[in-house]
């Protein structure tokens, strides 16, 4: 079990750390977990990765377009959930894009625009696995968040299910 001190030693190594390497929101992000009164700076810096349909962008190194992808969204929709911003604006809007894009079979997927951005094996569409990866990550967080029945969470279950069988 750790001291008091040690963990706030490791908390400063670790602040240390992104303060070093990290971008501005990364930075700000890391600050607002430990020091819940600069949430609102967190939030600042993380809205300009919200496109205007709701989806994010830019919260993956791995992804440069600008186009919202699923799994920016994901990242973006974590984040958020661990800054204690349940209600906020920016999520329902995250929320009712989730739900635009989701697919009939229940499963989220990359949109084909992606390849126009040379994705990463992991963003591209169509791959099965990927669906599976993409659906259970915003099946997780719409859980986490209370949101399940904003979407055909049923019909996304089942399609997980099905890769259980595989």
């Amino acid at each position: 079990m750790l001291t008091d001190l040690e963990r706030e030693e490791r908390i400063a190594r670790g602040l240390n750390f992104i303060n070093e390497n990290g971008s501005d929101d990364t930075r700000a992000f890391a600050l607002a977990i430990v020091n819940p009164d600069t949430v609102d700076e967190a939030l600042k810096k993380l809205q300009p990765f919200q496109n205007t349909d709701g989806g994010w962008r830019g919260m993956d190194s791995d992804m440069k377009g600008p186009i919202s992808t699923i799994s920016c969204t994901w990242v973006a929709m974590q984040r958020l959930s661990w800054l204690e911003q349940k209600d906020a604006e920016c999520l329902m809007r995250t929320v009712d894009f989730i739900k635009k894009v989701q697919n009939e079979n229940g499963s989220w997927d990359e949109s084909e625009e992606i390849l126009k951005y040379d994705p990463p094996p992991w963003y591209v569409p169509g791959v099965y696995e990927n669906q599976i990866w993409l659906t259970s990550a915003i099946c997780c967080q719409l859980m986490e968040i209370n949101k399940t029945s904003e979407v055909n969470f049923k019909a996304a279950i089942e399609f997980l299910r099905g890769g259980m069988e595989r």
